[in-house]
């Protein structure tokens, strides 16, 4: 009898842990037990991801084939003595000295040199054509500058983190659900108030919402996969819940023609759903034999 109870006792165990799981359909409220968890590490690997839409807009990513570049003007004396503006910023004057021509801007605005663009000439030893002018100097008001790219970071097409979940699309209650996604900058190319900019934006904030009415898991660890992960959650309910990363971004910005990069105020979401995730309750039952 002791025998018996004991093998009872051994395949109910077992029974606990490879009884096929059976969906449990969620029709409470919020849980205040519900578990989650992140910590700081990193690792590589593949799983399922969803992607929200993107708005279309008139940003691309960087043309390698194309070189931008700001110079002031030269400016050369004719042989009537007239000062003569050039659209070659290397030119080099042959009858007098070679001077940049004058620009100045009104206080609280800021000074851009001409714009000049080369493109790929397979024909040219250097590979390159001639500098081409595409815009004269022009000064641009520092507040509307930093307003304007304020609004187009936010309508920026961004592509969103992708959320990598478990790949095989089912986790059990309070096990942990292992997500995470990537610290992938984007680099695009638009134009600001009439200037042509490169924006270089990175993910800072890592927001999940496990949709079982628990508050949202925000962190800035992207994640690690299992079974080094670092940001894991635990559901306290059967059901079947999509999952959304939510990602805010920052963002630097460039002239095209210059070296300076400098911040852009604010920062922009992008969204992504990855799912729906299928949640199993294993549930023991006592037998009376051994399962096969």
């Amino acid at each position: 009898m002791r025998l018996r109870r004991a093998c009872l006792a051994a395949v109910a165990a077992t029974a606990l842990i490879s009884v096929a799981p059976t969906a449990q359909a969620d029709s409470s409220g919020t849980d205040p037990s519900i578990g989650a968890y992140a910590r700081s590490a990193s690792v590589e690997v593949s799983a399922s991801a969803g992607a929200a839409d993107t708005p279309t807009r008139k940003a691309t990513g960087p043309d390698r084939d194309v070189n931008w570049r700001r110079a002031a003007m030269v400016v050369c004396t004719d042989n009537q003595g007239t000062d003569v503006p050039l659209h070659d910023p290397d030119f080099i004057c042959q009858n007098g000295p070679t001077f940049p021509a004058p620009h100045s801007c009104p206080p609280g605005q800021r000074s851009l040199d001409a714009l000049y663009r080369q493109v790929r000439d397979p024909t040219r030893p250097s590979g390159w054509s001639e500098w081409q002018h595409v815009a004269d100097a022009t000064c641009v008001d520092s507040p509307d500058l930093a307003g304007a790219l304020a609004t187009e970071l936010k309508n920026l097409p961004l592509a969103p983190s992708p959320a990598s979940i478990p790949p095989n699309g089912w986790v059990m209650v309070n096990m942990d659900t292992v997500v995470y996604t990537t610290l992938d900058p984007q680099t695009l190319q638009t134009t600001v108030l009439g200037q042509p900019v490169t924006i270089n934006a990175r993910p800072v904030r890592f927001t999940w919402d496990f949709a079982d009415g628990s508050a949202p898991l925000v962190t800035t660890d992207p994640g690690r996969p299992f079974p080094h992960q670092t940001v894991a959650y635990q559901y306290r309910r059967g059901g079947t819940y999509p999952i959304t990363l939510t990602t805010t971004w920052v963002a630097d910005y460039q002239v095209t023609g210059t070296d300076t990069w400098e911040p852009v105020p604010g920062d922009a979401t992008t969204t992504t759903t990855a799912g729906p995730l299928a949640v199993y309750t294993a549930r023991s039952h006592l037998v009376d034999g051994p399962l096969r």
